[in-house]
């Protein structure tokens, strides 16, 4: 029963934050909308930027060995760290991605499907951790991933943020 209350309030804050973000985003070809989020604005991006800051996440989420979806290798985290951390993250400065149609990502931690994509909290020269809601609603969370892949990321979002 407990499980089952996670699960629920995770799919019902996931719909908010959907619903409450759609308004400020950037769309482009890939069915997807793409929120950059920094200092409680969202950034308004060029088509170029959207692609390529779309690109670099899903590079990021890739480069991860560890996750918490009970398949591949495995991460250590409960779920009130792993919840923790995603709301922190959609709090403060982040990149968010929500997918129209379920994606797959292979990453060195096994295969993953979900529908929304969210990195952060990132500040100065350091980017948080990637969450994902994967396609049957569950929040996942993900560990030891490139520190190349998440200082390239950083350093694009700060190109864009400084202009």
């Amino acid at each position: 029963m407990k499980n089952t209350s996670f699960k629920l309030c995770i799919c019902i804050f996931t719909i908010v934050m959907i619903f409450s973000s759609c308004s400020s985003t950037s769309t482009d070809k890939n069915h997807c909308s793409l929120q950059l989020k920094v200092k409680d604005e969202n950034i308004i991006l060029t088509k170029e930027q959207n692609h390529k800051l779309q690109k670099l996440s899903l590079d990021y989420l890739k480069s991860s060995n560890f996750n918490t979806s009970g398949t591949g290798p495995q991460v250590n985290l409960n779920l009130e760290t792993i919840n923790s951390g995603y709301k922190k993250a959609l709090v403060g400065n982040h990149i968010k991605i929500v997918f129209t149609d379920a994606v797959t990502a292979n990453c060195h931690g096994g295969e993953i499907t979900f529908t929304e994509l969210v990195i952060g909290p990132f500040q100065n020269r350091t980017i948080g951790a990637p969450y994902v809601i994967s396609d049957k609603g569950y929040l996942i969370g993900f560990g030891k991933y490139s520190g190349a892949l998440a200082v390239q990321l950083k350093q694009y979002v700060s190109t864009i943020t400084t202009h």
